[in-house]
């Protein structure tokens, strides 16, 4: 695949590659389900295992995996995971068939993913967008503190966060920008 792992083999030992991975934007509209987009992130995690990432409450089109094994079971996922990412090769060559598969679902709420029931997301986002305060110049950001839940792990939950930081960092530019030009 041209592809670098996450884990290299090295007389013997492991080290650490590069991590390459494929990602794909599939249809993301209506229920999750085999006919929704089930790879999202598929990592190289060494030469003879893939990896692939999955963030998403259920309802959403990234919880299709857990969905459909849950419903169908593992071989309708590794099916349409093996079209899914034969598609993304092309004919450059043959996906082959897995030895083996394993699905770890994650329920709502673990590692932040989809929030907890009942938390004050905006203030708890808010709390890490910010993490030394108001009064010092740093800001963080990631999908998984995004304030909309469904966008953890998702590009957008990255850029939500952002949106919401832009307005203050642009302001502390001006600062810094307004203080250098003083003594030009």
């Amino acid at each position: 695949m041209g592809m670098v792992p996450c884990v290299k083999i090295r007389n013997t030992t492991s080290g650490i590659g590069k991590c390459d991975r494929i990602i794909l934007d599939g249809n993301r509209i209506g229920e999750p389900g085999p006919e929704s987009q089930m790879v999202r992130q598929a990592w190289l995690w060494d030469y003879k295992q893939i990896l692939l990432y999955q963030v998403g409450p259920d309802i959403s089109p990234a919880g299709s995996i857990g969905v459909v094994g849950n419903e169908r079971g593992l071989q309708t996922i590794v099916k349409k995971v093996l079209e899914e990412l034969q598609a993304a090769v092309g004919d450059a060559f043959i996906i082959p068939q897995p030895a083996w598969f394993r699905a770890k679902t994650w329920p709502q709420g673990s590692l932040n993913l989809g929030w907890k029931i009942g938390l004050d997301s905006d203030a708890f986002s808010d709390a890490f967008r910010r993490p030394f305060g108001e009064d010092i110049k740093v800001w963080y950001g990631n999908s998984e503190m995004a304030k909309d839940g469904n966008l953890h792990g998702w590009a957008e939950g990255a850029l939500q966060m952002a949106n919401v930081s832009l307005p203050e960092i642009r302001a502390a530019l001006d600062e810094v920008l307004a203080m250098n030009t003083k003594y030009i």
